[in-house]
């Protein structure tokens, strides 16, 4: 392996390190509010819930940088493509979000052992994000108005049907309407995954 390929794997690799991190914007959010002291008023004076101000910090930096991943690909260089064999993960997205909310909601940190298990969970957990195709349940993609979807690459015939490419491994697509990819887009890559720059509508506009 070349060096150069070896700095691109390391780049993708925390790319898909910082889309784990996005991933649990919302949940930092709202376990923000669960770690607020019941005897907590909205005098500026008095406690400091620090538990709550450290995952609201996480949790609005997971957002801004969810932002300028996505945004940031649209910059780069893309390639057309089409796909064939779409399908939306939004029943995944379901059920990553009732099970990675059950670790966190029902325990509120308020001591070493709890920080240093949420550690842990998130260590093991940001392994397998890395390592698999977790970034095909990203909740906060979704709030953003994407859609992850999986697909096979396809290429026209001269009818304009679609026909599988030689490699018919299923990719990750980030994009905004499923719909429009049998139409040709243009995409980039991100992290494994492949992000949407243009879509040509179904009805052939812009």
């Amino acid at each position: 392996m070349s060096d150069r390929t070896k700095r691109w794997a390391v780049t993708e690799n925390l790319r898909r390190v910082r889309l784990f991190f996005v991933s649990y914007a919302p949940l930092w959010i709202m376990v923000a509010f669960r770690s607020l002291p019941s005897h907590l008023t909205l005098s500026l004076s008095g406690h400091v819930a620090w538990g709550s101000v450290v995952f609201v910090i996480l949790g609005v930096y997971g957002f801004i940088d969810g932002y300028r991943l996505i945004s940031g690909a649209g910059k780069l260089g893309s390639h057309h493509a089409w796909f064939a064999s779409v399908s939306d993960q939004g029943a995944a997205v379901g059920g990553y979000l009732a099970t990675y909310l059950l670790p966190f909601l029902g325990l509120s940190p308020a001591k070493l052992g709890d920080w240093l298990a949420y550690a842990a969970y998130i260590l093991v957990a940001m392994v397998l994000f890395v390592r698999t195709d977790l970034g095909l349940v990203n909740p906060t993609l979704y709030l953003y108005g994407w859609r992850v979807v999986s697909g096979i690459a396809a290429n026209p015939d001269t009818l304009g049907k679609l026909i599988p490419a030689n490699d018919s491994t299923p990719v990750v697509i980030i994009c905004r309407d499923p719909a429009n990819l049998g139409n040709g887009v243009d995409v980039v890559s991100l992290a494994g995954c492949l992000v949407t720059k243009k879509e040509i509508t179904t009805n052939g506009g812009k």
